[in-house]
């Protein structure tokens, strides 16, 4: 697994437009883990309730990807607690995925994984990211947020079938 991630909200029993009014989106700990390289934190022996990485952002984004680099383009994405970092994913064979010090255009940390693997960390982590949200508090399914991810993660799926097919 590439990406770890923990919700932190507390947002059992609140109503969906409470939720949309004053949540917007979910919000915990996430970490990219590329090798030896580590981006990000997971405490798993404290419950902390300082994490303030959109978690929704993330999946979102992780599906974005899958379907850009579908479409034969290359993506990146700008990590939300550093805006000096960005992750750059190209795929010629295998995706390459990388850590970029967007300053400096200075590359931290590089790695190759497959297009298969990329595939099971995008389903994996949306189905996390569904049933996490079905136990903590299943009206929030309908939100604005989990709606678009749904959309995406439709989409994505969709154009898989096609380009396996």
């Amino acid at each position: 697994m590439y990406i770890e991630w923990k919700f932190n909200d507390d947002v059992v029993g609140v109503p969906l437009e409470e939720f949309e009014r004053d949540y917007e989106s979910f919000f915990g700990f996430m970490m990219l883990k590329l090798e030896d390289y580590q981006l990000g934190y997971i405490n798993k022996r404290f419950q902390m309730d300082e994490g303030n990485e959109n978690i929704s952002y993330y999946i979102i984004s992780l599906i974005k990807c899958g379907i850009t680099l579908l479409l034969g383009q290359d993506y990146k994405v700008q990590l939300n607690t550093s805006n000096l970092l960005e992750i750059r994913v190209k795929y010629y064979r295998n995706v390459s995925i990388s850590v970029v010090h967007t300053e400096k255009d200075e590359i931290i940390c590089s790695h190759d994984i497959s297009f298969r693997e990329l595939t099971d960390e995008i389903n994996n982590n949306f189905k996390k990211y569904i049933e996490s949200i079905r136990v903590m508090n299943s009206v929030l399914l309908e939100s604005r947020t989990v709606s678009l991810a749904k959309k995406y993660y439709d989409i994505f799926s969709r154009m898989l079938v096609i380009d396996e097919g």
